[in-house]
Order: structure tokens, then C-alpha cells, then sequence
């Protein structure tokens, strides 16, 4: 059983979260999974937690911390219309070590100047060395590994996806990576958008390396990977009017935990 000691660490942060946090509305989101509802139960909790391969400060961080992380320098005028454009995010880790990386999007026509959409690339969790050495699992700790293993890219395909060259849209259709706008019926085809790859294996919450069973590591960074792009939006598109935030999969999990943080950002966006 959880002991007493460890119940008032976690009532106490609980009370800290969610009564004096800068991000109050959000931390209470937060807290809604992590310390469920009424009747909370601080072994269900940590049950939470060490499924989804994080730490009680880890989620408070990333959901509470959104004005401590610097921004990218997102370069949206790089982009040619109608493409995608893929970035390594410097600094950044995937679960493996490997550097993190972000697309954005720019449309084929600009329609929407003040509205703006995220998807979050689906993906699976892993919380324990067997699981982060699983075939299937462990293929989202690393954006390479997902590309050669899970879509069967070969080094020339992969390679061209990481040049820093405009890629159409339609191109990249044919690799299914979600719902994003590749014809002119889809409802955020006039917006800019990023798309953001998964390769953290923490439904984008995490904010810690972890060491498991038998020395086997991970970097859980999938918070702070995510509040940095979150905030170069900002820092290069500070007055938004709508914001879609959204996935499949994992990712539908991680939007519907940072859609919070996105209206903190941008208070008088409308936040879908």
C-alpha cells in the first residue's frame, strides 16, 4: 500500500497544482487524470503514471510550465504553398536519443491568416524495458526507427524527408500520416499548421529521461518536445482566433490533454 508519508506528498501537490499554478485551468485538466475525480486514489495515480512512462512531476510540468520553455524559431515563410516542410528541433530528443523533428505546413491558398492547426502524429506508449524493446511499441521512440520499420521506407526516402526541402503535399498522402489537409475539402485546408511526428512514447507528456529494469534508458520528452513548438506558434503568431489541436491514436490522447495549454496561450482563440 501507498504509504501515508507518500499520500500527503501527493495531496499536497495535487493542492499546489491546482490552487496556485500560473496555469491553473490546465493543471486541473491535468489533475483530472492524474488524481481522477472525487474519491481520488493516490495508487491509481501512480498505476496512471507508470503506465504511460512518466513521473507525477513530470505531467504537472508539462501541462503547468508552458511560459518556462523556449520557442522554436519556426520559419513559416520558408514553406512554398502547398507543401510541408520537415525541421529538426535542436535540443530536442526523441526516446532514443535521436533528434526530435516537426513539420510545417503551409497551404496551397492562404484563407485563414488568424486560425491555425497541430496534429499529433499517432502513436503507442511504452513504460518498462520490455515494453520500449517491443517490435511494435517501441517503434515510436524514434522518428528513423518508426520510418524504416513501420512504413518501410528505404534510406533514400527517409533522407528526403529530412533534407529541409519543400515536399508536396500530395506526396506525402500516399504514407497515410493522418488527417491532414491534402485536398481542398478538408476544413483546415486554408490554415498554416504543423505537423508533429511522435517518437517519445508518452502520448506527448513527458519531460524526463528514465532509466528502467537492467540499465535500459529512454527519454520521455514528449512535453517538453511539444511545449517548444507550441510556443514558437506563439512567439510568431501571437493573436490567433482558432486553434485545432488534434490526432489519432495516442496522439488523439495527447491533444485532448494540451487543447488546455492551447487556450492559455491563446485566450481569445476559439480551441478545438
Amino acid at each position: 500500500a501507498i504509504s501515508s508519508q507518500k499520500r500527503s506528498e501527493l495531496s499536497a501537490l495535487r493542492a499546489t497544482i491546482t490552487g496556485s499554478s500560473r496555469r491553473a485551468g490546465c493543471c486541473r485538466n491535468c489533475c483530472s487524470w492524474l488524481f481522477g475525480r472525487p474519491g481520488f486514489s493516490p495508487m491509481a495515480s501512480r498505476l496512471r503514471m507508470k503506465k504511460a512512462g512518466l513521473t507525477t512531476a513530470g505531467v504537472a510540468a508539462a501541462c503547468c510550465m508552458v511560459s518556462f520553455v523556449a520557442g522554436l524559431d519556426i520559419k513559416f515563410g520558408e514553406v512554398a504553398p502547398g507543401h510541408i516542410r520537415f525541421y529538426p528541433m535542436e535540443g530536442s530528443l526523441c526516446g532514443d536519443g535521436e533528434t526530435a523533428w516537426y513539420g510545417v505546413i503551409e497551404p496551397a491558398v492562404l484563407q485563414e491568416e488568424d486560425a491555425f492547426f497541430v496534429e499529433i502524429m499517432g502513436g503507442a506508449v511504452c513504460f518498462n524495458k520490455t515494453s520500449c524493446e517491443d517490435s511494435w511499441l517501441g517503434a515510436w521512440l524514434g522518428i528513423t526507427r518508426f520510418l524504416k520499420e513501420k512504413l518501410r521506407l528505404d534510406d533514400a526516402y527517409v533522407g528526403m524527408l529530412k533534407s529541409g526541402n519543400n515536399i508536396p503535399l500530395s506526396l506525402l498522402a500516399a504514407l497515410k500520416p493522418g488527417w491532414l489537409p491534402f485536398t481542398d475539402t478538408h476544413p483546415y485546408a486554408g490554415r498554416r499548421g504543423v505537423y508533429f511526428p511522435t517518437c517519445t512514447a508518452d502520448v506527448s507528456m513527458g519531460r524526463h529521461n528514465v532509466t528502467y529494469e537492467d540499465g535500459y534508458s529512454a527519454y520521455h520528452h514528449g512535453g517538453i518536445n511539444f511545449l517548444t513548438m507550441l510556443n514558437g506558434v506563439k512567439e510568431k503568431m501571437p493573436d490567433l482566433k482558432k486553434f485545432a489541436v488534434y490526432g489519432g491514436s495516442g496522439g488523439g490522447v495527447a491533444a485532448s490533454v494540451w487543447m488546455q495549454g492551447v487556450a492559455d496561450l491563446w485566450p481569445s482563440a476559439e480551441v478545438t
